[in-house]
């Protein structure tokens, strides 16, 4: 995995996890029979970080706003189900 990384910010202190682009394909594959794209990005972000990583705490404790904006930022904008390239 390629250790370019993503940032977000919570409580003054700086987190990263791996940039979308660059999770596993069998991360992706796994999220694909999700609900929506919010139950697919947590999944992701869930089999990527662990559900009890301290990233994953963090952004736990953001609001609904700022968990969407840190989500669409990390994705790019592509929801879950188009790749990069549509």
């Amino acid at each position: 995995m390629s250790t370019e990384k993503f940032h977000f910010e919570h409580k003054g202190k700086d987190f990263s996890i791996p940039k979308f682009e660059n999770i596993p394909s069998g991360v992706v594959r796994r999220s694909r029979k999700a609900q929506n794209d919010v139950d697919a990005a947590f999944l992701v972000l869930e089999l990527t970080l662990g559900e009890d990583s301290k990233e994953m705490k963090a952004l736990d404790e953001k609001s609904l706003t700022e968990i969407g904006e840190i989500i669409k930022a990390w994705t790019n904008g592509v929801t879950m189900g188009e790749s990069s390239d549509s």
